[in-house]
């Protein structure tokens, strides 16, 4: 049977024509593959929002089941590497442990009940958005302004009692110190009304059934300077 026509207007039907289409123009970053035409296909999430390319660097790996989604980002990672990135891999499979090998780095086995502690608050930057995260993570919703606000009062005062861990974040957070309250013209009872609900939730990661994972100083065998 002969197939239907196809029907376009003259602007949509220009744009089919093979030789309006061209090879990806040349970009900094690692190289994926090569285009539909033989051309190099480079993509870098971080170099196109450097160059405002792009508004954010994030990337989303859409296929088919035993597509190769996994093969193209262990390769993807591998190449970065060439352009000195770490890569951080949540990897509840284990797939990932012979890249990480390849790396000459040992996968950090974080359970709880666990002999391996990961502080969130050892990054230099984004440990406290680390410890909200885990914190809506456990609560199921989004932060309140005056939660955000008695976490980073309850970090600072923590880091003035010894190294700055999450069981010294809820210990600050259910005994907040006067100086703390005055400092958001308010009074001691009502800052730890306003950080309760989230120290409970904390408080699971310390002595709840989640604690053994973040509920401490870093353990000496993770490298967070690890390549992977």
């Amino acid at each position: 049977m002969t197939p239907p026509a196809h029907r376009a207007t003259t602007a949509h039907l220009g744009a089919a024509h093979p030789f309006l289409a061209t090879n990806a123009p040349p970009a900094p970053g690692v190289v994926v593959g090569r285009d539909l035409l033989g051309g190099v296909f480079r993509h870098d999430p971080f170099e196109l929002y450097a160059h405002g390319g792009v508004s954010n660097p994030n990337m989303v790996v859409i296929g088919q089941i035993g597509r190769g989604k996994s093969a193209f980002v262990k390769t993807f990672l591998w190449r970065q590497s060439a352009f000195g990135r770490l890569a951080w891999v949540v990897d509840p499979k284990g797939e990932y442990g012979p890249l990480a090998r390849a790396w000459g780095v040992e996968p950090v086995r974080v359970r709880p009940g666990g002999g391996v502690r990961l502080n969130p608050l050892d990054l230099p930057q984004g440990g406290g958005e680390l410890l909200a995260s885990l914190v809506r993570s456990s609560l199921g919703r989004p932060l309140l302004p005056r939660e955000h606000t008695a976490v980073d009062l309850a970090m600072a005062d923590a880091s003035g009692r010894g190294p700055l861990t999450v069981p010294g974040v809820v210990e600050a957070m259910l005994n907040p110190e006067p100086a703390s309250a005055r400092a958001i013209r308010t009074d001691r009872a009502t800052l730890l009304a306003d950080g309760r609900e989230v120290a409970l939730a904390l408080r699971r990661l310390v002595r709840g059934d989640l604690a053994g994972m973040f509920d401490g100083e870093t353990s000496p065998e993770v490298d967070l300077d690890a390549p992977l």
